[in-house]
């Protein structure tokens, strides 16, 4: 009988909840990439497959390859574990596979520091060799080298409309609605670039 509010989400909970579209903020990173001429498009997922967000960001990657035609390739896709650690390792994995890739899709900023990290000490770049588009717009994306695109999180909002929507909660107000669901932004920067224009 505590009232709660979650940033977030968990699976098959009845808690109410602030969160975004992962899905569908993924799908819009992919798709920038397709629409680039980008096909061998790699992944790495933000966290472990459990994790509600990372489930929902990889599904909208395959989504958006199927759309676009583009044959799914369980080879090219990585599961990260939060930090930039674990980018630089899961991304260093992707290029010893000698798989061929012309981008990548990481869901998560600070995992995406790791993965740039990776591919210059590789000897490439960015983003001549491997476009990137990340996922959060954290403050240091717009100060890497090259600037992250990545897809803005409201993160200020979320916790802003927890707050207001805990305080209804625990004055008795009760919503019907036990989800908000608030809008992304894809913010394009210098870490892509066309290599063949796609109609998408």
């Amino acid at each position: 009988d505590i009232p709660t509010v979650m940033m977030g989400q968990v699976p098959n909970s009845n808690l109410y909840s602030v969160d975004i579209d992962n899905f569908a903020s993924a799908e819009m990173a992919v798709k920038h990439l397709v629409s680039l001429g980008h096909w061998q498009i790699a992944c790495i997922v933000n966290a472990p497959a459990p994790y509600s967000s990372a489930t929902q960001r990889f599904e909208g990657y395959k989504s958006t390859l199927e759309r676009a035609g583009i044959p799914y390739n369980e080879n090219l896709v990585r599961f990260a574990d939060f930090d930039a650690q674990s980018g630089f390792q899961q991304m260093q994995s992707l290029l010893n596979s000698k798989q061929k890739i012309t981008a990548a899709f990481v869901a998560s900023d600070n995992v995406a520091m790791g993965a740039m990290a990776a591919i210059r000490e590789a000897g490439l770049s960015i983003p001549e060799d491997i476009s990137l588009v990340g996922f959060d717009d954290v403050p240091l994306a717009a100060f890497a080298t090259p600037e992250l695109t990545t897809v803005r999180v409201p993160a200020r909002e979320i916790a802003i409309y927890s707050c207001h929507l805990l305080v209804r909660l625990i004055r008795g107000d009760i919503p019907e609605n036990r989800t908000v669901t608030l809008e992304t932004e894809f913010i394009p920067r210098g870490s892509t670039r066309e290599i063949g224009r796609r109609v998408y």
